[in-house]
């Protein structure tokens, strides 16, 4: 179940100064992060994607969003669990953004569609995670996902999951030859 909207930042202040913050306006600027979750990106990452950049406050959001919704099955740093079937992400969502239909299909996944984030916050946590875990296959063109493009992402999912980013990876694999 979901809070009610009004009182989301509330419960976020509330949970970060109870793990630990020192205040709820610490708390909410610059939560405690664990060392093992991806650091901020690599000093390229802003000249290959500037459309992405963030400020230090919806960084700390996402790396709290990213800690909370996707931590738990793609671990701290990406590298998800590919032998029980949770991909790495590392150096993976850069490739996705170069074909066709591979900026849908990661917005697309059930950790995504399932998550209890606003399009909005998954909008913001896709614009941090990019550059975090991909940025030395992201496309420098890359445009920022924006909360409309989410909903709109939102509203279809791939029936097959695993079958759909088995034919995106085939898809990469032309592209490199070519």
């Amino acid at each position: 179940m979901r809070p009610p909207r009004h009182l989301r930042p509330l419960l976020l202040a509330l949970c970060a100064a109870v793990a630990g913050a020192t205040g709820v306006a610490g708390a909410l600027a610059a939560p405690e992060v664990p060392p093992s979750v991806p650091p901020p990106a690599p000093a390229g990452a802003q000249a290959v994607a500037p459309a992405l950049a963030l400020t230090p406050r919806q960084v700390a959001q996402s790396r709290l969003h990213y800690m909370q919704h996707c931590m738990g099955c793609h671990l701290a740093d990406g590298s998800g669990a590919p032998d029980k079937g949770i991909p790495s992400m590392q150096g993976a969502l850069g490739r996705f953004l170069a074909v066709p239909g591979g900026r849908e299909f990661i917005v697309q996944v059930p950790g995504v569609m399932n998550a209890a984030l606003t399009d909005a916050e998954v909008a913001q946590l896709m614009n941090w995670l990019l550059p975090q875990v991909s940025v030395s296959t992201l496309p420098p063109d890359t445009a920022a996902y924006t909360a409309a493009e989410i909903s709109r992402l939102r509203q279809t999912r791939p029936l097959d999951v695993p079958a759909a980013r088995a034919a995106l990876v085939a898809q990469w694999a032309v592209e490199v030859a070519r």
